[in-house]
């Protein structure tokens, strides 16, 4: 069960993310635990029903991709759409998701969060 000084810590935690990536306005992000449920998030949208369980999903389809190429343990994928990136990172017991990015910010944002690198417990 999640206490209240846990959501506390989370939702301090996205929102240094946020900060810390200095294009906040235009992403959504949200911290999501390794059994799909959103521990917190700042999305555009609303539309958040699911995604923690899609996020979780793809993990596991991404670990078994590395495993079969040894490349290890994933700590992060993108995703490329249309109409932008959508950066995961793993960090311990938890998954951060930056979506929204353009081309001109994931480079950036990529070196932001392997810098940031903390568990958001």
């Amino acid at each position: 069960m999640t206490t209240t000084v846990e959501l506390k810590t989370e939702q301090s935690f996205l929102n240094e993310t946020l900060e810390e990536l200095q294009f906040s306005s235009g992403l959504d992000v949200a911290i999501i635990d390794m059994d799909g449920n959103i521990k917190a998030s700042k999305l555009r949208y609303g539309k958040s029903d699911g995604i923690g369980k899609i996020i979780v999903e793809i993990l596991e389809k991404n670990k078994k991709i590395a495993e079969i190429f040894s490349t290890g343990n994933i700590e992060e994928y993108v995703v490329h759409g249309k109409n932008g990136y959508t950066l995961v990172k793993v960090s311990g017991s938890h998954i951060l998701v930056v979506s929204g990015l353009k081309e001109h910010q994931l480079g950036l944002a990529l070196l932001k969060l392997r810098q940031m690198g903390n568990n958001p417990e």
